[in-house]
């Protein structure tokens, strides 16, 4: 995290060679790309995980659990379409592109406030 907090706040302007489609990881369907990242975050996992410990118990009739379930994913489902189609709009991408290098040194700095915490 540190080094990454560091070349963020080294960012001189917006970098191409850094997008999607020179990465080694190239799928062409953004929703595989969305889908494998969630399934494969274990941020995701845990948070789920601890929602159905505090919701479920062996008592819960399956049905319930079942409604749960679809229910999760729905919504998150939903919000992730709805964060998609904010960011891939024309008018955010506008702002993004016109404060990317901004939004960078910003995001880096925040790391490098984690990264001396966690080490202190």
């Amino acid at each position: 995290m540190l080094f990454l907090s560091i070349s963020l706040i080294n960012t001189k302007s917006n970098d191409k060679s850094s997008s999607p489609n020179n990465s080694i990881f190239n799928l062409k369907n953004p929703f595989l790309i969305g889908f494998f990242t969630n399934v494969l975050n274990p941020k995701a996992i845990l948070f789920f995980i601890s929602l159905f410990t505090v919701f479920v118990n062996q008592s819960t009739p399956i049905y319930i659990k079942i409604i749960y379930g679809i229910w999760m994913i729905f919504s998150t489902g939903l919000w992730f379409c709805i964060v998609s189609i904010f960011f891939t709009s024309d008018y955010s991408k506008k702002i993004i592109n016109k404060y990317s290098v901004i939004i960078s040194k910003i995001m880096g700095i925040i790391l490098l406030i984690i990264s001396i915490k966690v080490i202190l």
